[in-house]
């Protein structure tokens, strides 16, 4: 969430000064398989191309550069998420498609084979033996985790080959009606679906650390081959060092070339703690290090004759040689994070996901999924919905903080700039920024600033306590659905500060641009000026994007109480902070006897409610 700050004292401030977070919504869209010729591409989406939310994960189709959508399948909801497919995989030719999804709680988890053209599906496989779920330390009932994963299907669409999470994890099933096999490989994983495991030869790539067997001591995890069967597993890697793990190992369509993840120190023999990408040769020669990750470094992807990787580096997709020369930036993102690249078998074309800029929920965020050329060039939206996220107006100064009259809030969804940001740069606040408004019941809101994921806006301080409808409307006409969210006359909140740890609130010795933390703690008798939001109505009324005056002060028409550390500490003002838009100031008088410590809690109430509770240092 970018959070305007009132640190130093000049407005507006810079975007990027706060902190990004993806509310409501997130598990939209599932990672894009790319056919041979990256002219096709099949993914899933949970989001119509109208913006409109479905209740299952359904499986699309369309050209890489965003025309001749088609929808190849409407599956059916279950009692329990997620609903519909999980992930896909595409042949080569783009003819045939594979993917797993959740069945009734009868049928459990399926395997399908979809005939591209005709939109055909057929259910090859159900699984209803299950496997351990991860133990969770919150109730979350919501929460679940596939059993059935990574489907990869054949060239010709004969059979599917995918994993369980469980011993013996490798199956086939093929598309003749036979049962689905399980093969005799007692541990291993494969890379996702839209990455290729499988060579022409028909061999297929995974990492293991017992494939043959459990084992009683540490091994490390390699890099091994296998027959479509399940016989002759080769290792490729042989790595010493038990704390080596590789992954997301993918092959070339000629079988001669295998990229990795892993976290190895090539030139020393022993693990890092950075992830690098390697190529390495099938027969386990020519062990090569592409790129190192000192930040992300995921998702590699092989072109067909092993020549060229391409990966995700940061925020960007690159793409390099297999041999490690010309690494190339394929993006330069500024307020999107690339997720899930998967290069066409020709070398010509990377698709990847575009997600909002939060590291702690990439990867679950997938908001659009481009394709660009090899070169960088012709970056195109192959699919890229505008909407509102369900649950997705929040107050601005927490994670889903109550919406209140006068205060600032921020509306969170997909692509409502392609990759821009827009903020307003002259008060009163506008109603529209790059061709972009928001709306309530039909009333366009004053407007901070707005992103591809995130539009920062005031509602309005007479605005009624009642339910109230969002939608976010273009330039070009288009607008999103609307969504429902409470209005209230109250709703008290402290805004953060952009700083790791101690949940360090917007709390600043008073005069002074300086925070309270622990290399400058409070001290008794103190003032300080707390920001905050959601403080109800003032005296003097300031009309909605107007700058708060500072003489006379709009003071709030309710005086909050506050402590500090249980203590009840003075107020000794309330009201809007002068030349700012619907932002919050109080100062107070830190109590005698407040506790000494860094991550002192500090809290207001108002209305019968209370603000999130933040941390400042106390000496």
């Amino acid at each position: 969430m970018f959070v305007f700050l009132p640190i130093p004292m000049a407005w507006p401030q810079e975007p990027g000064l706060g902190f990004p977070i993806f509310l409501g919504q997130t598990s939209t869209m599932i990672p894009p398989a790319l056919d041979g010729g990256g002219r096709s591409v099949v993914f899933g989406s949970a989001i119509t191309a109208d913006g409109a939310s479905l209740p299952t994960m359904d499986i699309y189709v369309v050209s890489s550069e965003g025309s001749g959508l088609r929808r190849l399948t409407r599956l059916t909801g279950t009692n329990r998420p997620p609903q519909g497919a999980l992930s896909v995989s595409l042949s080569s030719d783009g003819r045939w498609a594979a993917f797993t999804a959740l069945g009734t709680a009868e049928r459990g988890e399926e395997v399908h084979l979809l005939d591209v053209a005709g939109a055909v599906d057929r259910t090859l496989a159900v699984d209803t033996q299950g496997c351990i779920q991860p133990l969770l330390a919150i109730d979350c009932p919501a929460c679940f985790f596939s059993c059935v994963q990574t489907p990869h299907v054949t060239g010709d669409g004969s059979a599917v080959f995918y994993a369980v999470r469980r011993q013996r994890p490798f199956y086939v099933a093929r598309n003749d009606g036979a049962p689905p096999r399980n093969l005799p490989i007692f541990f291993g994983i494969l890379a996702s679906a839209p990455q290729r495991i499988l060579s022409r030869n028909g061999q297929v790539v995974f990492t293991s650390n017992a494939p043959f067997g459990p084992t009683f001591a540490a091994a490390p995890t390699d890099v091994y081959l296998t027959n479509l069967d399940g016989t002759d597993v080769r290792q490729v890697t042989k790595f010493a060092d038990s704390n080596i793990f590789a992954r997301d190992a993918t092959i070339s369509t000629d079988g001669s070339t295998i990229a990795f993840l892993a976290n190895l120190d090539a030139a020393a023999g022993r693990a890092t703690n950075t992830t690098q990408l390697f190529t390495i040769r099938a027969d386990g020669t020519q062990l090569r290090q592409i790129a190192s990750g000192e930040n992300t470094l995921a998702s590699p992807s092989i072109n067909g004759d092993g020549s060229r990787v391409a990966f995700i580096l940061g925020r960007d997709v690159s793409l390099a040689a297999s041999d490690g020369t010309g690494v190339q930036r394929l993006t330069r993102l500024q307020f999107s994070v690339a997720g899930n690249s998967v290069l066409s078998e020709n070398g010509r074309r990377v698709a990847v996901t575009l997600g909002p800029t939060s590291d702690s929920l990439r990867g679950s965020s997938i908001g659009a999924i481009y394709t660009v050329n090899s070169d960088g060039s012709s970056l195109a939206a192959a699919y890229a919905p505008r909407s509102l996220n369900q649950n997705g107006i929040t107050g601005a100064a927490m994670p889903f903080g109550v919406v209140a009259a006068g205060s600032l809030a921020s509306a969170f969804g997909l692509n409502f700039t392609r990759d821009t940001f827009a903020y307003a740069t002259n008060l009163p606040l506008p109603e529209s920024l790059s061709g972009v408004s928001l709306t309530m019941n039909g009333i366009p809101l004053p407007l901070l600033s707005v992103g591809p994921w995130q539009i920062n806006a005031q509602i309005p301080p007479d605005a009624n306590e009642a339910p109230a409808a969002f939608e976010v409307r273009f330039q070009d006409g288009a607008r999103t659905a609307p969504i429902a969210q409470e209005i209230k006359a109250f709703g008290p909140a402290i805004f953060l500060l952009p700083s790791p740890g101690f949940n360090r609130g917007a709390v600043f010795h008073a005069g002074t641009a300086t925070p309270v933390d622990p290399e400058h703690p409070a001290q008794a008798g103190e003032i300080l000026e707390i920001y905050a939001s959601g403080l109800g109505p003032t005296s003097p009324f300031v009309p909605p994007g107007t700058p708060a005056p500072a003489s006379p002060p709009a003071v709030t028409q309710a005086r909050p109480q506050a402590t500090i550390g249980r203590l009840p500490a003075r107020v000794l003002f309330s009201g809007l902070a002068p030349g700012f838009v619907g932002l919050y100031q109080v100062n107070m008088e830190v109590p005698a006897g407040a506790p000494p410590g860094n991550a002192v809690p500090l809290v207001l109430s108002i209305a019968g409610m209370n603000s999130n509770p933040v941390s400042i240092a106390v000496r």
